[in-house]
Order: C-alpha cells, then structure tokens, then sequence
C-alpha cells in the first residue's frame, strides 16, 4: 500500500502569508486612527481654511485640494485640550506640507496657528490675518496711517513652576522688550488652572521694524532663551499680531 506524504508548507510562504496579515491589520488601524482625527472640527475648519484662502492657492497652484493625511494628536489635561495635524495639500503645481495647532475651551474648538511648507516657501496662518509669508506683515489699510501693533505670546508651565517663571521673565523677556527702541509697554498676564499655568505676554509697538529689531527678520517667530525649555511644556513656534484700535 502506497501512502502519499501530506504536503509540507513552505516556512517563506508562512512567513509571508503572516506579513501580509500584519500589513492589513496596520492599514486597518491607521485608516480607522486617521479617519477619528479627520473627523474632529479643528481639523475640517482648519483644511477649509487653507483650501479657501487666496495665498495658498497662488503658492500652489489652483485648484487646491486636500491630499494625503500624514498624521496627529489630540491631547488633554482634563481641563484644556490641544490638537496638532501634519497634511499635504495638493496644488495644480505642486504639494505642500500643512501644520495645525489648535485649542479648545470646553467644546469649541479653535484654529491657534497654521503653517505651510511648499518648497522654499513658507506660509504662515494667524487667526483674523489669514495666510502671509514667513517674515511679511500685514498690509495697514490705504487710507490710514499704520496704527501701534500688539504683539501677543502664549506659553503654558506647571504651575509649581510659575512664580519662577515669572522671576525668569522679568530678567530676560522683558527687560529686552523695553530696552528696543519702538516698544510702547509690556503686560504679563497670567491664568492659573489647576496644575498649570498659562502666561500671555503682550507688547505694543510702532512698527514692524521695531518689532524686527528685537524678533529678527521673521516676526511671526516666538523669540526663546536658554532656560525658557526648563520651565514650559511647549514652545509654541509663532506669535500673532494685531492692530491696536483703542489705547489709553
């Protein structure tokens, strides 16, 4: 009596047949990942955004539209919750990277701060200012003479930390506001929940020469010292500008 052998499985087959499970389990979770940050309002409202505004849309040719999602992350302290996106927008010309940071106060949601990377060119977003390239301020209005500027800086320690930080503050920060020439005043606001403690420094100016002349050549840049990463828990890249209307 003649008994065939079983066949035997290949070990490479094996092997692939295990990777192949693995690659499609992965894709699953990443698709499932992407599409509940995708979902979020900060994110729709900050695409929708970028999408809309004419800068982008010369930058990367018309029409633009959104391209690839990279990745992101939704934190919360229990209190406070913060967001960061990494997209690719696709242009009639070419692809740019999209950053976004945003906030929320309870449920709504804010856009803080957007930035695109096409090449050598670099688009920076502020909430009310809408796109600019890096280093270019606002045009003032034609039919009024350039009003002061108020530049705003946002920072978050623990709040353990925050009489030190404070400290910290008046011997680097805002002496050096002071001491350039164009600078109108320097208030340090400070909001204490729970255990953290956020500092919001606000600073009048007479022009964006002025505020040159202490931030560098890019002025949408948040300006550190040294120590500054001993005490806050993120150094937030950008700073944002306003027209100051109404002062004393």
């Amino acid at each position: 009596m003649n008994v065939t052998p079983a066949p035997t499985r290949s070990p490479i087959g094996a092997i692939l047949m295990a990777v192949v499970g693995l690659a499609g389990f992965l894709g699953a979770v990443y698709v499932g990942c992407s599409a509940f940050l995708k979902s979020k309002p900060i994110y729709r409202d900050a695409v929708a955004i970028a999408l809309a505004d004419p800068l982008v849309a010369e930058t990367l040719g018309a029409p633009v539209e959104e391209g690839f999602f990279l990745n992101g992350a939704i934190e919360s302290d229990g209190m406070d919750s913060r967001a960061t996106y990494l997209t690719r927008l696709d242009g009639a010309r070419r692809s740019g990277t999209l950053r976004i940071r945003g906030f929320s106060d309870g449920d709504v949601w804010h856009v803080a701060e957007m930035t695109l990377e096409a090449g050598d060119d670099r688009l920076h977003y502020a909430p009310g200012a809408g796109f600019r390239r890096a280093g270019e301020p606002p045009n003032p209005s034609p039919s009024e003479p350039t009003a002061m500027i108020a530049r705003t800086w946002h920072g978050v320690v623990r709040t353990e930390d925050a009489d030190a930080y404070h400290a910290y503050l008046l011997e680097t920060g805002v002496p050096d506001y002071r001491a350039t020439p164009g600078n109108e005043g320097v208030y340090v606001l400070r909001r204490t929940d729970g255990d953290r403690t956020h500092f919001l420094l606000l600073t009048l100016w007479t022009s964006y020469d002025a505020i040159r002349a202490f931030a560098g050549d890019d002025v949408e840049r948040a300006r550190y010292y040294p120590e500054d990463r001993q005490y806050l828990l993120e150094l937030e890249p950008n700073v944002t500008h306003y027209e100051v209307l109404e002062h004393p």
